[in-house]
Formats: structure tokens, C-alpha cells, sequence
């Protein structure tokens, strides 16, 4: 191609002057860089374009696949074809060379994996000397070679307006919202060069075109725009920026150096800058969605910080949103946590909450060394809160103290809080960015100082004598855990007809004695089927959860299930009251009456992956392991049964591992569950979490299995099938 090529170019017309020739109409950047399979067709296509007084600007990176080469071949048979060599590998750096080297009046880019039309920069030049543009840009192709060359029209420019020229800050702000395409355009090199225009030199190739697309949006006064599609931008080159989703900040890169231009420039600034909040998060958001799951909290944390600070200053105007893009901006700003489980692609992917959003201590109690500590988590329950704090400080027992954690409330629940601390020494008060009942939980009882710790939501309340009457039972038996009995209260009829479940959920109307182990107390419990997850049923002895290092696993719902079990199982000293101390209210969007979704189903799967792993370290207890997966059983079908209640479910699962999604398979649909393709389920089964997961699933089969054999047949046989079956599996 390149042997034939002279004998078709037409030479550009030249004037000597000086020994130089005069300077170009428009200057065409191509920067490359190990582009050898497309350079040729790219040059070509650039070098036979009917505007023949143009000069080609070729800025290699220091190609090693031959790609130089060629293009050394085409500055030999073209005197247009200039070749810039760059030391850095930087698209930034390359364009910057560029822009320095250009002697056109105007300057085209053409990324140098894609063509264009012949007459692309002609009618392009054509139209900004009409119209005296700065700025003139068209729609374009998407290009692949991978089933066939096809070239299908995209038009970047539909909702803008063609033919009429505008100034894109003041006049028509929707080309802001585009795709950047910036090769699709020519630009006014007076333009860029009076407004300090410039390239972002970041390393390599990583969007660097956004803030150049923002900067000239910015200060062009004559845009005008064709209704052409005259570029064929390839959309099947696995090396293209686009496709790395490992350059985690490189739009929010973009985005700071746009913010630092505006900053020296603070007379656009002030006419743009709400409107480019809201193109930022768009911007933000896309990124966000390309990401890998393991890189997607960085990034949405970096989003969080910028959009709090610009929400506490008073920088986001809402009409600038829609409705349901401000609902997202504000979760995002005011609640990351909320923000990162709704949007992220795997949930699992999470880091510890608690290490990156530290509680603060506002108010300390006063009394020094409280029996009793009430931990309150809360998190917008400003009509209730009043009524929760009431029933804990008019106690009949005066040594108790209240540490409530403010979860991030949007509400008024801070303000009466504050109040409430200002008036009784008793209470401790912290604050934290919203995470979950867990995490407040968690910090509370790292600043509880009481020798027993109850828990409380913060729309329940105690019965006034509660902590009296359990706290010198503890005392009088040394125990480590005291539970207790519970009645509910519905807010309506309809809450009572739907869920009389919570009637006598919380009673246990059985003789206990003094005192058990938790094992066997969580024996009898399950045997009379009245076994409760809830810790607001217990008052725990604060050193012997130290002891353990039990917290409540933080990041999902549903955790009191794993809580209650390692709390109850080591204990050695437990009872059981039948007071009725916990005054729960059932009432609509409480924990209990809420919509089913994703954090259900993803807090049941934890729980069993933790509470099989609690098991396994245990000494080999057949009469605890056949309790217990009884309970695992009892989980499975809580699963069941909340899945049926989720409206999305394929935006559920999509939510969940691949390993998470197997284990989730076998418990929803067992046999039935859909078929992994034999890679993916081979690598799934060799993982430490799929074994784990086997284990619980494998438990309530086998022992029901030996159960049934037991009943049916007899301990002979079913001890002579059991030494079968060990001899089949290790071949004696």
C-alpha cells in the first residue's frame, strides 16, 4: 500500500518564503503507540484527504511493533507527514508536543487506530471559515473489524442542534453532555492557545480527552455542528483506554484538572459551575459502573468525599438534577455506605466499614461505674427515640447507663439526642457515618464502662423495672448470659394482621433451671422450638464477650443470628427469666415489616458461612451439631422465603460472587439449581469458601439421613451402612 501510495497523493500548493513554506490551514495530531495493525489504513486515510493544504503530525511514543516504521515510510513519500518523537508515554504529553509543533490556523486530531472520511477535515475547514467558528465538530462511526468491516452511524450530537452556531456555556449547555469524541472535531488553535488550553500529561492513555472536551465547551463563543457522520471510530481494539477498567481515578484525574483550569479562569467558574457538578457525577457514575468490584469502594468513596463537601458548602443546586439523580447524589453525600450497597456490582467486595469512617464521642457519661450499659444504635427514628430514652433512664434501678450511637440520622434524632445528653449524665453519645446497626452496636460496646450490657432498638422500649430485676439475678447466679421474655406492640390492626408471628415471638414459656450451659440451654430451646436470635432478649456479661471477642458482624442484616449462637454456645453459666423486659414495637418500615431485597438473602449466606466455621472449630458434639443444623435448616428457609418477596430477583443475584451465587443455587433450588459451566464450577468447588459452604449444606442432609436410617432400620444397620459408606469413600 505504501509503494502506490505517492503516485495517488496530489502535492500541496507552496510558497516559499525564507526557505519555508507557508503555514497550513489545519494541523492533524496523531499520536501512537504500538498501533502497528492499524497505523496504515489510518495514515492513509488522513493523507488522502481532499484538503490538501493540511500538515500531519505524527507524536510517537516510542513504538516497538513496527508501528514507527510505517510512518516513516509515509513521511517519505508525503513532505505533510512530520514525525515527533515523544520521550514520555503520556496521551497528554504526545497531544502537548503536538499542539506546540501545529502551524495550521485550526487543529484536527485522528486517533491513530481509527480512519476518516476523505472529505472529513475539507467540509469540516469549510464550514468554521463560513461561520467564523472556533469550534466545529461531527457526528461519527463505530467501527470493527471483528465480524467483517462495519462501519454503524452513532450520532454523539442527537439532542444538540446542527447548523446554527452557539456558545456552548451561555447558549446550549447540552454538548457539555456528550461523549468527548474530540477527534471528531477541529478547534480554533488561537482558541486554545489565548485560553491556556492544554492537555492533562497524565501517564499513558487515560481519558485525558474529557477535560480538554470540558475546557473547550468552556470558553468556545462560536460552536457550530454538522449533521455528518465523517469519523469511523474503532470500537474493537482491546487496548483502547475504554476498555481497562484498572484505571480507577483517571476520570476523577480529568475532572480535577478541569476544576483547577475554572479555578484560573474564575470568570466561567461562576457561570458553569453547578451546572458541571451534575456533569460531574455523571461522569463519576460511569466510571463507577466500568469498574471491577474490587476497585468500585475506592472510587465511590473518593465520590463521597468530593460530593459531601461541595453538599455541606451549598454547591449543589437540585435543579440542576433529576429527581432520581438528586435522590442519588444525596444518599451518595450524606450515607456512602447506603450509596455503595445499592449500586455496587458485588457486595462482598466491601471493605471493613469501621476502619474508614471512625465514630466520634460527643458526650461521655457521667457515672463512673455503671452497672448496667442500654446500648441504643439508631438511625432516623426521631418519633420514637423520645419514648426509647424515657423507658431506659426512669429504670428503678438508678445505676445504668444509656450509650446511644447516632447512625448517620438525616432526621431530627440528633437533636433530640443532644437534648436528652444535655440533661442526664447518664448518657453517652456518639455519632458515626451511617453503617449498619452492627458497626453502631460494635462502637458502643467499645465505650460501654457497665458490667452487664443489654441492647436496645431505638423505637422499643424496657419494661421500668427490667434492669433491676435482671441485673441482680446475674449478680445472685454469677452468670454470663440472663435471658429474658418479650411482648410485642403493633402500631395497627393491619401490622397485627399481617405479622401476628411477633405476638408470642418473644415469650419462652418454660421451667428453666437456675443455671445451664448455653449449650444446653440452646438445646432445650431449640427442642421446644423457641430458640430466639434477638440480642435485645439477653443481658450479657460485658468481660465474658470480651473474652470471646464477640462483636456483631458488621456490613449485612440478619447478624443477630450469627451473635446470638457464639454468644450462647461457649457460655458456661446462663438462665432464662420469663419477665417480659423487652417492649417491642412492630410498625411499618421497621427491620421487621421491610420490603425483602439483596441485604436479606446476603445476611442470611454470611451468617451461615460464619456459623459453620464457629461449628467446625468445636469439639465433635453429634447432639449440638444436629441442634444447630437444624437451625442452618431453619436459615435456608428464612432464605426461601424471603427471595420469593424480592421484586428484582436477577438484580439480586447479580449482586452476589460467583462462589456466593453457587452456594446460593444449592440452597434455593437444590438439585434444580441451574448448571455451572465446567470451568467456572471447578474453579468455584476448589475454594475454601465453596467447601464451607458444602459443609453446611452437607450437615442437615447427613444427619437426617442417619436419623431416618436410625428409625427405619435400627443402630446395627445403620452403623453397618455408616462403616459401608467410610470404607467406599477412602477405597478399606
Amino acid at each position: 500500500m505504501v509503494k502506490n501510495m505517492s503516485d495517488e497523493l496530489q502535492r500541496v500548493s507552496k510558497t516559499e518564503q525564507g526557505g519555508e513554506t507557508s503555514a497550513p490551514v489545519l494541523s492533524v495530531i496523531m499520536p501512537s503507540l504500538n498501533v502497528g495493525a492499524y497505523i496504515e489504513e489510518c495514515v492513509e486515510s488522513v493523507c488522502r484527504q481532499t484538503l490538501q493544504d493540511i500538515e500531519i503530525l505524527c507524536v510517537d511514543a516510542g513504538s516497538t511493533d513496527g508501528t514507527l516504521e510505517k510512518i516513516q515510510a509515509f513521511a517519505q513519500k508525503d513532505p505533510r507527514v512530520r514525525i515527533i518523537h515523544s520521550d514520555k508515554k503520556s496521551y497528554g504529553y504526545q497531544m502537548n508536543l503536538g499542539l506546540d509543533a501545529a502551524r495550521g490556523a485550526y487543529i484536527g486530531i485522528v486517533e491513530t487506530d481509527d480512519w476518516i472520511e476523505p472529505d472529513m477535515f475539507e467540509s469540516m475547514y469549510r464550514a468554521a471559515k463560513e461561520h467564523n467558528a472556533d469550534v466545529v465538530k461531527c457526528n461519527y462511526y463505530w467501527y470493527t473489524t471483528q465480524q467483517g468491516k462495519q462501519s454503524k452511524p452513532f450520532e454523539n450530537l442527537a439532542k444538540c442542534t446542527y447548523g446554527k452556531v452557539f456558545c456552548p456555556r451561555t447558549d446550549d449547555r447540552t454538548i457539555f453532555t456528550t461523549t468527548p469524541a474530540i477527534w471528531s472535531g477541529i478547534y480554533a488553535k488561537d482558541m486554545l492557545t489565548q485560553q491556556g488550553i492544554r492537555f492533562h500529561e497524565t501517564p499513558g492513555a487515560s481519558f485525558q480527552d474529557t477535560s480538554f472536551h470540558f475546557m473547550v465547551c468552556t470558553v468556545s463563543q462560536r460552536c457550530l455542528l454538522l449533521d455528518r457522520y465523517l469519523h469511523h471510530y474503532r470500537k474493537d481494539n482491546a487496548g483502547s483506554s475504554v476498555h481497562s477498567k484498572g484505571k480507577v481515578f483517571c476520570v476523577s484525574d480529568e475532572m480535577h484538572y478541569y476544576e483547577r483550569f475554572l479555578e484560573e479562569h474564575p470568570q466561567y467558574k461562576e457561570d458553569i459551575y453547578s451546572f458541571y457538578l451534575a456533569l460531574k457525577y455523571e461522569k463519576y457514575r460511569w466510571n463507577y459502573s466500568r469498574l471491577m468490584p474490587e476497585n468500585q469502594w475506592e472510587f465511590m468513596y473518593l465520590m463521597h468525599t468530593e460530593f459531601e463537601a461541595a453538599w455541606k458548602a451549598g454547591l449543589l443546586d437540585r435543579n440542576q438534577f433529576s429527581a432520581e439523580t438528586w435522590e442519588q447524589v444525596s444518599t451518595l453525600a450524606t450515607t456512602p455506605v447506603r450509596y455503595y450497597r445499592n449500586t455496587c456490582k458485588v457486595y462482598s467486595a466491601r471493605p471493613e466499614f469501621h476502619q474508614i469512617f471512625q465514630d466520634e464521642l460527643l458526650v461521655e457519661s457521667q457515672i463512673k461505674h455503671p452497672k448496667v450499659s442500654v446500648i441504643v444504635p439508631i438511625y432516623n427514628t426521631e418519633d420514637y427515640i423520645g419514648e426509647t430514652l424515657d423507658s431506659v433512664l426512669n429504670q428503678t434501678f438508678p445505676e445504668v447507663e444509656v450509650v446511644c450511637v447516632n447512625d448517620g440520622s438525616t432526621d431530627g434524632t440528633m437533636d433530640i439526642l443532644t437534648a436528652y445528653a444535655k440533661r442526664d449524665p447518664r448518657i453517652t453519645l456518639i455519632s458515626q457515618a451511617n453503617q449498619g446497626q452492627s458497626t453502631a452496636r460494635n462502637a458502643a460496646l467499645r465505650h460501654a464502662k457497665g458490667e452487664y450490657v443489654m441492647f436496645l432498638d431505638s423505637d422499643d422500649m424496657l419494661d421500668l423495672s427490667g434492669a433491676e430485676v435482671l441485673y441482680h439475678r446475674a449478680q445472685r447466679d454469677g452468670l454470663d448470659v440472663l435471658y429474658y421474655d418479650g411482648r410485642s406492640i403493633y402500631e395497627t390492626e393491619t401490622l397485627k394482621k399481617n405479622h401476628p408471628f411477633y405476638e408470642t415471638a418473644y415469650e419462652y414459656d418454660a421451667d428453666v433451671p437456675d443455671v445451664l450451659t448455653g449449650r444446653d440451654l440452646f438445646l432445650m430451646m431449640r427442642r421446644d422450638r423457641k430458640y430466639r436470635v434477638s440480642p435485645c432478649l439477653g443481658l450479657y456479661r460485658r468481660e465474658y464477650l470480651m473474652e470471646h471477642q464477640v462483636t456483631f458482624k458488621e456490613g449485612i442484616v440478619h447478624e443477630d443470628n450469627l451473635f446470638s449462637m457464639v454468644t450462647i454456645l461457649p457460655a458456661q453459666r446462663v438462665s432464662h427469666v420469663r419477665d417480659q423486659i423487652l417492649i417491642r414495637r412492630v410498625r411499618e418500615g421497621s427491620t421487621m415489616t421491610v420490603q425483602k431485597n439483596f441485604m436479606h438473602l446476603y445476611g442470611y449466606l454470611v451468617c451461615l458461612q460464619e456459623i459453620t466455621r464457629f461449628i467446625q472449630a468445636q469439639p465433635y458434639d453429634e447432639e449440638l451439631y444436629t441442634a444447630v443444623s437444624e437451625e442452618l435448616d431453619n436459615i435456608m428457609r428464612c432464605m426461601r422465603g424471603d427471595f420469593a418477596k424480592i421484586a428484582d430477583t436477577q438484580a439480586c443475584i447479580k449482586k452476589f460472587s460467583a462462589v456466593e451465587r453457587l452456594m446460593l443455587d444449592s440452597i434455593l433450588y437444590g438439585k434444580n439449581a441451574p448448571k455451572q459451566v465446567d470451568g467456572e464450577a471447578a474453579l468455584i468447588r476448589a475454594s475454601m469458601t465453596y467447601r464451607i459452604g458444602s459443609f453446611f449444606t452437607f450437615i442437615p442432609r447427613k444427619i437426617r439421613g442417619g436419623i431416618r436410617c436410625f428409625q427405619e432400620h435400627g443402630m446395627d444397620y445403620t452403623v453397618r451402612r455408616f462403616k459401608e459408606k467410610i470404607a467406599h469413600k477412602f477405597g478399606r
